[in-house]
């Protein structure tokens, strides 16, 4: 949901999506794009990315901070350990985006208190963040820009209220720390020329959301829809028919424009495209006013 939200104003950024339509729910997951390295594209990258693991590491202990004293060995232990990408604290919650109910899955960094009896646990829930010494007015317009815009998406909707920025050195060293609440972060930006508003991204994921689902149609839950975003040096390119070769495209711009028939339209920047299996070919592009047939039922296995 946060590639979705952010969309509008990161429109160089491509994203793929599974859509399956089940009893009455439509189940969206997010698919790894073919060489696409989520750690960083280069060596540089990399060594930023692991930056940011080691922050959380070395800012989170496994116990209540009321509970250890200054001279316990897991203090010590945290600058040793070394990082695991694939130890996570996942939290499952329900919301709303305009007229849809949302079940979303979301991976959160740590707790900032214990929670007391009664309170929602994701009251102190915190998101940890690294981002370079800011040294200019032109890195502080790209800070509130791009990185406030993603972090508030990824925080607003799993409803984590408070981020904890580590400013860090080119060396990677932390210069300081500054705590923002999630919510303060679309004032931050509000009057400002060329800055996201919170608004629109709220808008264009719920209509993208229903753009979905009036093509997702078929209720199976072995049917899978492909869903891609396709940014607009790709969109712009010429390319028409996808794997299977059907010609056509239900498409978005990242202007939100529809056409007489209430479709989304391409006139703008890149395009939202779904694909659907059909039966005797992989996938095809679905033309705006087509609707994929079942599929066709498999023969049971030989014995």
């Amino acid at each position: 949901m946060t590639k979705i939200m952010c969309t509008p104003y990161s429109d160089r950024d491509a994203w793929e999506l599974g859509a399956t339509f089940y009893k009455g729910t439509l189940f969206l997951e997010e698919h790894d794009l073919k060489g696409k390295d989520k750690f960083g594209s280069d060596d540089r990258s990399k060594l930023m990315t692991y930056w940011g693991y080691k922050f959380e590491n070395l800012c989170t202990v496994s116990a209540p901070p009321t509970s250890i004293s200054l001279g316990d060995p897991c203090l010590e232990q945290r600058k040793l350990d070394p990082v695991n990408t694939n130890i996570q604290f996942c939290s499952v919650f329900r919301t709303a985006l305009g007229k849809h109910d949302l079940v979303l899955g979301a991976e959160v960094d740590c707790l900032t208190r214990e929670v007391r009896q009664g309170e929602p646990p994701q009251n102190a829930y915190a998101e940890l963040k690294t981002n370079r010494v800011i040294q200019d007015d032109r890195q502080q317009t790209s800070f509130e820009k791009f990185k406030l815009m993603k972090v508030w998406a990824q925080s607003y909707l799993a409803g984590i209220p408070k981020v904890i920025f580590g400013f860090r050195t080119d060396h990677g060293e932390i210069s300081h720390l500054q705590h923002f609440e999630t919510a303060e972060f679309p004032r931050l930006v509000r009057g400002k020329p060329g800055m996201w508003d919170p608004n629109r991204c709220l808008s264009f994921a719920d209509q993208v959301l229903s753009f979905i689902r009036s093509h997702a149609t078929v209720d199976d839950r072995e049917t899978v829809y492909t869903v891609r975003y396709v940014p607009p040096s790709s969109s712009q390119s010429g390319r028409s028919g996808g794997r299977g070769g059907r010609g056509g495209r239900g498409g978005w711009s990242n202007g939100g424009d529809r056409n007489a028939n209430g479709d989304p339209t391409a006139s703008q920047g890149g395009v939202i495209e779904i694909l659907a299996p059909t039966p005797g070919r992989s996938q095809a592009f679905i033309p705006s006013t087509w609707t994929p047939p079942p599929l066709a039922p498999q023969p049971p296995p030989s014995t």
